[in-house]
């Protein structure tokens, strides 16, 4: 087994430094991804997205659909699957790293100098805003540190208040975290003009500049 460094040297600033181990067996991982999708849809069907998020996950650089080198933001209507292929690839990139791939080797990336895992957990932002609410900064200070996270369901906030306190919170959760080389996947419903609309021009600059946009339309699969 060897290692292949995947973009040491971004080509942009804010690119992710992934890592990618191969070879991997593509079969094997697949028939895991499958399994952590049916862990939240027993009929799973989508088998393309399936093998978009595989060769992400591998940092595969056949990958013609998905930038490696950037987070995820998953948009579209309600029931369209976001949070399902988000839930999925965050189970995925926890298993065992045998059953994962069929090698001993992870999914890691190079944050600020240090190997990293590239894993992630997923936090619904009206659970953050509330945690917020209830105790402050203090609360939610692991969603500005931790190197990768997902904001699930944004543009479904209220306003934080922190005893009175008003604060453009997820403005400054990506500032926070952009400003630390963070990688901060989303899911919404919004479109990316309409998160431009809502959060404004230098939130929406930052999320352009790390982040791939995807369409899961707008279709109920539920």
């Amino acid at each position: 087994m060897y290692i292949y460094i995947v973009n040491i040297k971004p080509a942009a600033m804010k690119d992710i430094q992934r890592i990618m181990y191969k070879p991997y067996k593509y079969d094997t991982a697949y028939f895991y991804m499958q399994k952590c999708m049916q862990q939240y849809c027993t009929d799973y069907k989508d088998y393309g997205t399936l093998k978009s998020l595989i060769y992400y996950a591998m940092c595969n650089p056949e990958s013609q659909i998905i930038n490696n080198h950037k987070a995820l933001c998953f948009y579209g209507a309600t029931g369209s699957g976001k949070t399902l292929h988000m839930k999925g690839l965050s189970l995925f990139m926890t298993l065992p790293q045998t059953e994962r791939n069929g090698f001993e080797y992870g999914v890691e990336f190079i944050h600020n100098g240090a190997i990293k895992p590239f894993s992630f957990n997923i936090y619904h932002v009206r659970q953050i805003f509330q945690d917020y609410a209830e105790g402050g900064f203090d609360r939610i200070k692991n969603i500005l540190v931790e190197p990768v996270i997902c904001l699930d369901d944004v543009g479904t906030e209220d306003v934080a208040n922190n005893y009175g306190n008003k604060v453009d919170l997820f403005a400054h959760i990506i500032e926070t975290r952009y400003d630390k080389n963070n990688v901060t996947h989303l899911t919404t419903n919004l479109n990316p003009q309409q998160l431009r609309e809502r959060y404004g021009e230098r939130v929406y600059s930052r999320l352009r500049e790390t982040t791939q946009f995807l369409n899961f339309g707008t279709e109920d699969r539920r």
